[in-house]
């Protein structure tokens, strides 16, 4: 619902939000039955930011997914720092068109570490693409702007491509490990060509199976479970291996993994950082972990970044650790220098990698 005034400024407009809000905070009686409702509000007062009907849209769906995100009950108005963002996913969205040509793609790697095999085994796809005025941006934010823009595509298949190719490299040279793998949006998963594409890449490279990965959220699962359900079947097929990302944030539910060829549980990144402030998220983990080993399946903690933290999982079983304790994002070539080599050798790698790292996740 829309509501316009005229003549009606910052303060006015905000009481109007903050009024109909308190009528949602009682019961609707319709008939014989009591209801509860919840809303949320947006506002945007025009300051003259917008220049047409579209954009006031955008702003107050801006200003809404930001109330949304707050709880129940919230109005939020369109503000300057709701611009500063919408004007930075702007200037992203272009950026973006011809990165790929224009080389500013800056391709990375997150290692994985096995520790029952002490060094190691498995890394994730990363990237950052240079955007003129704003500098590296990393792929957790650029990826839904390239969703909202239309560009997935050519920056998905390009990635597709540079992970091929780091993998025929890999096994060309005989170095030891289990697999490299891509980050999918669900746009592209839910393209009726993409099983063939990535067959076809595969075949291109001449890529064995089991060493090629996508990696799917877990959130996919819940909005198109069928389609997704049918491309995971025909690509584990062809020999790729699933990954399901962001496990136990509660999107899914665990009977997913009973139906779905996953063979690989990603633990969300926030379970890890509150291993040292809650104590029920270490048992939550230790559950999680127990049930991927009945399973059968390989579960990695990502996050890693202190002693303690390691300590526990270790307390927990969870043998594989992705993180910055272990290895900040690497480019291919060091990533083939520090793949399948044991104890001490990898350790003193990734420990002068730490010490030439900026001081921030990466």
């Amino acid at each position: 619902f829309v509501i316009i005034k005229e003549d009606s400024g910052h303060a006015k407009a905000v009481d109007l939000g903050s009024g109909i809000q308190d009528r949602f905070t009682h019961m609707w009686r319709i008939g014989e039955t009591e209801c509860l409702c919840q809303a949320q509000g947006g506002i945007y007062v025009h300051t003259g930011h917008a220049v047409s009907v579209e954009e006031v849209n955008q702003f107050l769906d801006r200003a809404i997914t930001k109330a949304v995100s707050q709880g129940p009950g919230q109005v939020v108005v369109y503000d300057a720092e709701l611009n500063e963002e919408y004007v930075r996913e702007k200037t992203i969205a272009l950026g973006l068109k011809n990165a790929v040509e224009e080389g500013r793609v800056n391709v990375r790697y997150r290692p994985t570490f096995d520790s029952e095999k002490g060094f190691f085994t498995r890394a994730e796809f990363y990237m950052r693409i240079f955007i003129e005025g704003i500098g590296d941006v990393g792929y957790e934010e650029f990826l839904p702007i390239a969703e909202d823009s239309g560009q997935v595509k050519e920056i998905e298949y390009f990635a597709l491509r540079e992970v091929c190719k780091l993998i025929e490299r890999l096994v060309h040279l005989g170095v030891e490990f289990e697999s490299i793998a891509l980050p999918v949006s669900a746009l592209l998963f839910l393209q009726e060509d993409f099983v063939d594409n990535v067959s076809a890449a595969k075949a291109e490279y001449n890529i064995p199976d089991g060493k090629l990965a996508l990696e799917v959220g877990e959130g996919m699962l819940t909005t198109a479970y069928f389609y997704v359900n049918i491309a995971m079947q025909e690509l584990s097929a062809i020999g790729v291996e699933l990954i399901l990302n962001d496990f136990g944030t509660g999107y899914s539910g665990i009977s997913s993994i009973l139906e779905l060829p996953i063979s690989v549980l990603k633990l969300e990144r926030m379970f890890v950082w509150q291993l040292e402030t809650n104590d029920r998220a270490g048992n939550l983990i230790e559950g999680l972990v127990h049930i991927a080993h009945r399973l059968g399946l390989k579960i990695i903690a990502e996050g890693v970044e202190t002693e303690n933290q390691v300590e526990l999982l270790d307390a927990y079983n969870c043998s594989y650790r992705q993180g910055f304790y272990y290895a900040p994002t690497v480019n291919s070539e060091r990533l083939i220098n520090i793949l399948g080599i044991p104890g001490t050798a990898a350790a003193f790698e990734i420990n002068e990698e730490k010490k030439n790292a900026p001081a921030r996740r990466s």
